[in-house]
């Protein structure tokens, strides 16, 4: 276990004006952004604040001062905790820290610059610290400066329209004056703490420091947010120290708050990260095999995979009328380059013994855990356009559960290439189990003649590092 820690004062910091103008949100009062550097040893930790472009606040400002480390530790978790000190030059109600992503922060979350003990980089990991409540040197939650907060998706937009081409997260922190009050006079002192959880790995990749980027604002309304590891009753007596008149429950249980004239507000998956790229498939080495975690069906159906077809696409012209699952040229090649082209997408000619219906390409997700609002995306291409029409349906489901649907694509009678995309429903966030992404022929084609040769290619799946 780390040792209580005292950090010298910080060098005071404020907010400057400037002349350009800015949208004015409608409740979040907008000061600048904040930059603190937690945990480290002696004198490492540290705060930046800086201006933003002109708002009606703009000439209100803080000081940060000094800083008290926190280190505690059980069997699967390390918790940092920082305690910044704050003087408000102006009257503040809950002055607020939102954690943005930051052009150069890492994985699309708040934090960069995470080192381990001995200094070094720690590269993979920022998705893997989640904001919490401070915490105690033996881990339990320090009520007294319990100070996170989860905010939804409607909260952040105001605070969104200030850092345009960044991405405002779900969660923050809020200063308090003492433990009873957010409230601060001019010139009156109180503090905000800052706290992680940080999963325990070996010394070279266990985090011990990093930096958090904030935009600071004044808001109007006074929340307290149930931790992922406190209970609703814990959360409301917080609730009730402070007169707080909302209180933010994580998750996606029933309950709701008892707290004296406080209305309860459900915030489910709240983002930790701006989304990022879970699985990427270009298939251009298809000549190799299927990618790892594919799988192709024929005789799927609404409630069933089918049958599993084991044979490897071959590399095939998309002229070709043998009914099979293909290894095409993608349609960027054009006819001219088809035969040699090294841009590659998995394709199926249908016949009316093979595919029509139940021909279907099946990816499989080991999991979601830790990760929410997931969105997929590929690109259906027409690659030989014949007289009869199939319609493709994308649909996933969780373990062996039913198929729930996303979209379909509808044959449009040219050549190209169509981008198709779907967002999963809130059931898929922070799954343990497998998740099946499908693209099936669920029903027969239509009209008379020749069936289309028909080809999936650049398959992504996207996903935001949520609060479980």
């Amino acid at each position: 276990m780390k040792p209580f820690l005292t950090i010298g004062a910080i060098a005071l910091l404020g907010l400057a004006a400037c002349n350009q103008a800015t949208p004015q949100a409608s409740s979040s009062k907008v000061l600048g952004t904040l930059e603190l550097t937690i945990g480290g040893k002696s004198g490492e930790s540290k705060a930046v604040l800086r201006p933003l472009v002109s708002t009606p606040e703009a000439d209100t400002s803080i000081t940060i001062g000094a800083v008290t480390n926190v280190y505690g530790v059980d069997a699967n978790f390390r918790y940092v905790t920082a305690q910044f000190s704050i003087t408000a030059n102006q009257a503040f109600n809950n002055l607020t820290l939102y954690a943005y992503n930051k052009t150069g922060n890492l994985g699309g979350t708040a934090l960069k610059g995470l080192t381990n003990f001995t200094g070094g980089a720690v590269a993979g990991t920022a998705q893997n610290l989640l904001p919490i409540h401070a915490r105690t040197n033996l881990g339990a939650i320090n009520t007294a400066v319990a100070d996170f907060q989860a905010f939804s998706s409607a909260d952040i937009a105001p605070v969104q329209a200030f850092v345009p081409g960044e991405t405002v997260l779900q969660y923050g922190f809020v200063a308090r004056k003492d433990a009873t009050t957010r409230a601060f006079a001019n010139g009156e002192t109180g503090s905000i703490t800052v706290a992680y959880k940080i999963p325990i790995g070996s010394q070279n990749d266990d985090t011990y420091k990093f930096t958090a980027t904030f935009v600071v604002a004044n808001e109007t309304v006074s929340r307290v947010t149930r931790d992922i590891d406190e209970t609703t009753t814990q959360a409301d007596a917080r609730a009730t120290a402070l007169s707080a008149t909302q209180v933010a429950l994580l998750g996606t249980d029933s309950d709701t708050t008892s707290a004296p004239g406080a209305t309860t507000v459900r915030i489910n998956s709240a983002t930790i990260g701006a989304a990022v790229n879970m699985y990427e498939e270009n298939f251009d080495l298809l000549n190799t095999g299927l990618p790892a975690n594919w799988s192709l069906y024929t005789g799927a159906t609404a409630s069933a995979l089918g049958t599993v077809v084991t044979a490897a696409p071959a590399i095939t012209n998309w002229a070709s009328t043998t009914g099979a699952f293909k290894n095409f040229s993608s349609n960027s090649c054009g006819s001219a380059g088809e035969s040699g082209c090294a841009n590659r997408a998995l394709g199926v000619r249908q016949t009316g013994s093979f595919g029509d219906p139940g021909a279907s390409f099946v990816y499989t997700l080991a999991n979601t855990t830790k990760f929410g609002n997931y969105t997929v995306e590929f690109q259906a291409q027409m690659l030989s356009v014949q007289t009869r029409s199939t319609i493709w349906t994308l649909d996933y489901r969780i373990g062996t559960g039913l198929f729930t649907t996303l979209g379909t694509y509808a044959d449009p009678g040219i050549f190209g290439s169509t981008p198709t995309t779907g967002t999963l429903g809130v059931n898929a966030n922070n799954q343990a189990q497998a998740v099946e992404f499908r693209i099936s022929a669920l029903t027969s084609s239509t009209g008379t003649g020749s069936r289309d040769s028909f080809g999936i290619d650049d398959f992504k799946v996207k996903a935001t590092p949520i609060i479980p």
